[in-house]
């Protein structure tokens, strides 16, 4: 990855978590307004705000890491790597 690609990863996840965080506390702040309900609507809508961006952010992580490292596949073609020898261990859950 060149810089700029870092750096425009590294904004994409900033935004997505302002977004994905702000937005959901926001809407609790205006229904905490409208029906009285402080604190509770902005602690319900920051919570999924950081569900929200926690999911987002580790599935964008996980596409970008995919990209550089892709998964090995077996010769037959069923899309399943073959087993390490840290898999073999009886530690393996």
């Amino acid at each position: 990855m060149t810089n700029g690609q870092v750096a425009l990863l590294a904004s994409q996840l900033a935004w997505t978590l302002a977004f994905m965080v702000l937005i959901p506390a926001g809407v609790g702040v205006l229904i905490d307004r409208r029906f009285g309900t402080a604190p509770w609507a902005i602690l319900v809508g920051a919570l999924a705000g950081i569900i929200f961006a926690t999911i987002g952010i580790t599935r964008r992580v996980l596409r970008h890491y995919e990209a550089l490292a892709p998964r090995e596949t077996r010769p037959d073609g069923d899309g399943v790597a073959e087993k390490g020898p840290e898999e073999d261990s009886e530690w393996a859950g």
